[in-house]
């Protein structure tokens, strides 16, 4: 029996390499790979690998070009609970010593785009997932059982995002990108533009109805489309602001507001209206998380607009 097996498993190795068009029938285990290597089927006897295919691909055309193509019809018997067109489980052993810098259960790499010929890639990924399927309860395109997924990268999304969860996020401000015709620096007080629609400048006079918000270095989430002419635009949250004590000490908790130095908030001076003391309404930034005893800096603050 172990002979036939291996017969069959040559034969089907031959038909791959050689390129013949002899077909090899084989029932029950179709391909099976075991031993301890350095390798199994292809490649060199240096290569660590069980299985290698390398070499150039060149087909004679077609509509689309595949390295790899698996297409198989699964057919559920009575009883079975779930059916998977490919299982790939690997098991690791560690080393005695030292460390490893990455175990993965599956690795796509990067694919190498020669530039020789003088076609237009207008997508290339590394992985690339074309659609959900149909006739489920729930229908996925890529569903993660369990455990934390870790992008290196950016996430783009073309399409909405839902979420049954909490956002966590490193910085701790809601901003959007907002239109300005000035470079605006991060933790500048920012003012409605009434020269231009849908602007903003920095700010320019004290207790300004105007104001809008801060401008933000790395805001915890941040909407709409980013652009050359456009700044992130804190209005909620906290975020570093451009603060000035010299019109009066800044204590932690006070109340902030627009001042006469560009881009930068002092503390608001209540006023008396009959027996009570009041913030002049729509122009409170934010609550001092931070003090700023004398002169100019940077001070946390939590955004309240008002």
């Amino acid at each position: 029996m172990y002979r036939r097996g291996a017969f069959q498993i040559l034969a089907l190795v031959l038909v791959v390499l050689v390129g013949s068009a002899v077909a090899q029938q084989i029932t029950g285990t179709q391909l099976l790979v075991s031993g301890a290597g350095p390798h199994a089927i292809g490649g060199a006897a240096n290569a660590n690998r069980q299985v290698l295919v390398t070499g150039t691909f060149s087909p004679p055309g077609g509509a689309a070009l595949v390295g790899f193509y698996y297409d198989t019809t699964i057919v559920s018997p009575a009883g079975a609970t779930d059916m998977y067109g490919f299982n790939f489980s690997p098991s690791f052993t560690k080393g005695t010593t030292g460390a490893h810098g990455d175990v993965s259960g599956f690795l796509v790499g990067a694919p190498a785009i020669n530039s020789g010929g003088g076609a237009v890639v207008n997508n290339a990924s590394s992985l690339k997932i074309v659609g959900a399927p149909t006739g489920g309860v729930n229908n996925n395109a890529l569903l993660v059982g369990g455990g934390a997924t870790l992008l290196g990268g950016t996430l783009w999304v073309r399409g909405d995002a839902k979420f049954d969860g909490n956002i966590a996020a490193k910085y701790q401000d809601v901003a959007e990108w907002v239109p300005t015709a000035q470079a605006l620096a991060a933790g500048t007080v920012a003012i409605i533009d009434d020269r231009a629609p849908n602007h903003v400048v920095a700010s320019d006079k004290a207790y300004d109805t105007h104001v809008a918000g801060v401008v933000s270095m790395r805001p915890g989430i941040l909407l709409g489309e980013g652009g050359a002419d456009k700044t992130k635009l804190a209005h909620s949250g906290r975020v570093k602001v451009k603060a000035d004590a010299r019109f009066g000490a800044i204590a932690t908790g006070d109340l902030l507001v627009t001042s006469a130095t560009p881009g930068h908030a002092m503390r608001s001076k209540p006023v008396k209206v009959g027996e009570a003391e009041i913030h002049r309404p729509g122009t409170l930034i934010g609550k001092a998380l931070e003090p700023l005893a004398t002169g100019q800096g940077e001070i946390l603050v939590l955004l309240t607009l008002q």
